[in-house]
């Protein structure tokens, strides 16, 4: 049986608007990791994915070290 599982973070904790420096991009990741867990990392992830400009952000920041 597939139980679908809402994953609960702020509204806007990955808008692109507010990750305009690193220690907001580190902030919001804090945040992110303190909701996420074994069981429901999937979950998250697929949530976050289908967040507009999610893709973009993750992307844009590969060539940078945090």
């Amino acid at each position: 049986m597939n139980q679908s599982r809402k994953v609960s973070y702020r509204r806007g904790l990955f808008d692109p608007a507010t990750l305009t420096t690193q220690q907001s991009i580190r902030e919001s990741l804090t945040e992110f990791s303190g909701v996420v867990n074994e069981s429901n990392v999937i979950y998250a992830l697929d949530g976050l994915l289908d967040q507009s400009k999610i893709v973009e952000l993750i992307l844009s920041g590969t060539s940078h070290s945090i």
